[in-house]
């Protein structure tokens, strides 16, 4: 284990100290968790009093692969009360002789807060493109998380969790043009609410099938792509003109999480090419490593340790999310480091698992340590 501090102290000498007791000067703080737990504040800051950003990296047997650590603690004990330690495994498996490149395992994204070391944290999607209107050449998905394909009807694993814009766009022969994006989330807050339809289409009328999930009784909002609307569960709209049409539905559930997702549709005779897709197939996939995920530890006053390591399954709403990526110093040990700014909300449990504290943080930025 390779485990060292990031501390940075400028040491000022005053005609009103001591030759040999120099006055030392903390910059601004630059790591800092700031949030609640149970909902009482906290406010820790590298710095100030006596916390310090500890980052060490080490390499975990049982699961082949390296864990990034970052501690916010005090400089005086090792089991400090009221300190924060975050561990973000490596996104793959690798020998402890490996080098670690590290701007694959650090990505702006959510992460999954780990549980059970098999829970679902990845996700295999299969896309479905509906056409018309031309006849295709080209084919390209983007998949939102920086990977695409060129396959008309392509299978992607996503390896976080996340909310992912999705475009596709498709060249006819004769030069052509079209695409369409929607946004899908899978594992984070909220993802259980999806709009999800599929319309029918008879001469100029086009029938909604309504499959789509979500908390409680839905409301619909429905947008036919021509100026017409609906609340129906599953309405049927009749188009004057021929043409391609958008259509979109808006769905919310009673914990007021809100989906959205769009299609279209062609209305015969066409006069110009159409791309849409169905809304994709998505599968959870089991995570025995737990590559990527995140383990959450609080030390309480009292010195208890709350962790998010072996409890049971989070709730919905938690979540762990990488804003921004920086490199930063070396470390005292030289080794290179990042400068990480997340928020997250989780609730941990003591290792009896008798009791909880409930762990909300809004603004945090923390350090880790790779070679």
């Amino acid at each position: 284990m390779n485990k060292y501090l990031i501390y940075f102290v400028f040491l000022l000498f005053s005609s009103c100290a001591k030759k040999d007791d120099p006055i030392p000067v903390i910059e601004a703080p630059v790591f800092k968790v700031i949030g609640t737990v149970n909902g009482q504040a906290i406010n820790i800051q590298a710095g100030v009093d006596d916390y310090i950003m500890y980052t060490d990296f080490i390499y975990e047997n049982s699961a082949s692969a390296f864990d990034f650590n970052g501690t916010l603690r005090k400089y005086s004990c090792a089991s400090c009360p009221n300190s924060l330690k975050i561990k973000i495994r490596n996104h793959t498996t690798s020998s402890s002789s490996q080098s670690v490149f590290a701007d694959s395992a650090f990505t702006i994204n959510y992460y999954s807060i780990r549980t059970v070391g098999a829970n679902s944290t990845q996700y295999d999607v299969n896309f479905n493109s509906q056409l018309g209107g031309g006849i295709p050449q080209v084919y390209t998905w983007d998949f939102g998380d920086g990977t695409t394909s060129s396959l008309s009807n392509p299978q992607h694993t996503y390896q976080h969790p996340g909310a992912y814009e999705v475009k596709f766009k498709v060249e006819y022969q004769g030069g052509c043009l079209d695409s369409l994006m929607n946004t899908f989330r899978m594992g984070v807050p909220g993802a259980d609410c999806r709009a999800i339809f599929l319309p029918t289409i008879a001469a100029n009328t086009v029938t909604m099938l309504n499959n789509s999930t979500g908390a409680g009784l839905l409301t619909y909002n429905w947008n036919f792509g021509d100026g017409s609307s609906s609340s129906l569960e599953n309405p049927q709209h009749s188009y004057v003109n021929n043409g391609i049409y958008t259509i979109c539905l808006q769905v919310s559930d009673v914990d007021n999480n809100v989906s959205n997702f769009c299609r279209k549709v062609l209305i015969l005779p066409q006069i110009t090419c159409m791309t849409s897709y169905n809304y994709p197939q998505s599968m959870a996939i089991n995570n025995p490593s737990a590559l990527s995920n995140v383990t959450i530890e609080w030390t309480d006053e009292n010195g208890v340790l709350f962790s998010s390591i072996n409890n049971t399954l989070q709730r919905e709403k938690d979540y762990f999310k990488i804003l921004s990526v920086e490199e930063y110093a070396e470390n005292s040990n030289g080794d290179k480091t990042k400068k990480l700014e997340v928020r997250f909300q989780c609730r941990l449990y003591d290792s009896g698992q008798t009791s909880f504290v409930d762990l909300v943080v809004n603004d945090a930025v923390i350090g880790v340590a790779y070679k």
